[in-house]
């Protein structure tokens, strides 16, 4: 086989594994937008509820929200922002051994041949090949055809961010539900931990109410008072 020919092969095997790489990066980013949105939404939607349970006292209040927002930015600092500096080339990106594995698992017919014909690129380019040119030109051929009819980008899917975009809709739904049924109740809790370092009063069981209120009366004139009771 002769070194042009070779290099074509490398060329297209490189390509194609460099397509795998761009789509899962893209996959990665997504999950890790996704995944943020979800613990921002589980965070901001449990403390609203234990806010309107138990009317936390402003430290608390803020405590928990502090811990939330550590949390949603370790979770963007894993999930999104190692991803996408991976895409932009600043950190390590997943090499072509990584990517030879990942594509195995789905085309097992060329997960050891594609791993060892890297891994023969590799030391042909840095001169210290061990191997005889009958064996590298069976390597290369043997493989060729299958990397070739294969799609490598096929190996991964969009499914994992699919199911956590799933996960963000219900959690939104679940307490959109709870502020339609009782927009008062959660509707105050959110406002109380979107404002989570201020006092609020917590409000009476119930109150009353006097009738007619402020009216000018003569003496000896006769006025009906009627006094109402709202609340538990």
């Amino acid at each position: 086989m002769s070194p042009q020919r070779v290099s074509e092969i490398e060329k297209t095997i490189s390509q194609k594994l460099n397509a795998l790489r761009q789509k899962d990066e893209r996959i990665r980013i997504a999950s890790g937008v996704l995944l943020v949105c979800a613990a921002f939404t589980a965070s901001f939607g449990l403390i609203s509820i234990l806010e309107g349970l138990f009317y936390l006292s402003p430290a608390i209040r803020t405590g928990l929200v502090l811990a939330a927002a550590v949390g949603i930015l370790t979770v963007g600092i894993i999930f999104l922002v190692r991803p996408v500096l991976s895409a932009l080339g600043i950190i390590a990106r997943k090499s072509d051994l990584d990517l030879a594995h990942i594509a195995g698992k789905h085309f097992p017919d060329i997960k050891d041949r594609l791993y060892n014909l890297l891994q023969i690129a590799d030391e042909r380019k840095s001169g210290t090949l061990l191997y005889s040119a009958e064996l590298i030109d069976a390597s290369y051929s043997d493989l060729t055809e299958a990397v070739e009819k294969n799609d490598l980008t096929q190996s991964i899917t969009f499914r994992k961010p699919a199911l956590i975009g799933r996960s963000v809709v219900y959690g939104l739904a679940f307490f959109g539900i709870l502020y339609l049924v009782s927009p008062h109740y959660f509707g105050d809790a959110m406002f109380r931990v979107a404002h989570f370092n201020q006092e609020f009063e917590i409000p009476q069981a119930f109150t009353l109410s006097i009738e007619p209120g402020d009216i000018e009366a003569v003496r000896g004139d006769s006025v009906t008072i009627r006094v109402h009771v709202q609340g538990d």
